[in-house]
């Protein structure tokens, strides 16, 4: 990221933007025949395949799967608004080129990571469920972050506008992620139990 970031900087022909998304598209069909090549682990194949609508009948069935689904169902879809909205705000509101927009993803991955990580130590200790709720406030943060976020305090391209947009994107990207990792954390706990 921070290559394409480099390479985007100034104002790149279009072309540029296709040559990165073709080599992108290569790379992940690439990992994808790669994949073929991994073998299954001994445990699944002993498994049998259970068809779609038993398994969508069993959830309407348990009480407690189907508050699980449908709560988070309702977080995917808060989700699915909020995490690409950021990019767009930022990039639209503070004009920001295309290579800088990057950066503020590569904020973002370490914000995954740093979640990945947390959630690794705290969940044991926790629980999942609390982990997922301190999540999702994380996302409820950056929600009520858009929607206050400074304009006229800060002067557009400025330090603090960086810091303030890292520090956005760090959170809002660590909670996206990590709020996905615990759920199903959580919903193997239920299984499990």
């Amino acid at each position: 990221s921070l290559v394409v970031a480099l390479l985007l900087a100034g104002d790149p022909p279009l072309s540029r933007f296709q040559l990165f998304f073709a080599a992108g598209s290569g790379l992940g069909i690439l990992g994808s025949l790669l994949l073929f090549r991994v073998p299954e682990p001994p445990s699944m194949s002993s498994l049998k395949p259970v068809p779609l609508l038993s398994s969508v009948s069993e959830v309407l069935a348990d009480p407690l799967l189907l508050r699980f689904f449908s709560a988070l169902v309702l977080i995917t879809i808060a989700l699915g608004i909020t995490h690409p909205f950021m990019l767009i705000h930022v990039k639209r509101v503070y004009l920001l080129s295309d290579n800088h927009t990057i950066l503020l993803t590569i904020a973002g991955g370490a914000g995954s990571i740093s979640g990945s990580l947390l959630s690794r130590h705290l969940t044991d200790h926790y629980g999942a469920r609390p982990m997922m709720i301190f999540f999702v406030l994380q996302i409820v943060l950056i929600s009520a972050a858009v929607i206050l976020m400074p304009g006229a305090l800060l002067v557009q391209q400025s330090r603090m506008l960086w810091v303030y947009l890292i520090i956005f994107f760090f959170i809002g990207t660590m909670g996206y992620f990590t709020v996905q990792h615990i759920s199903q954390v959580y919903l193997f706990g239920l299984l499990t139990s």
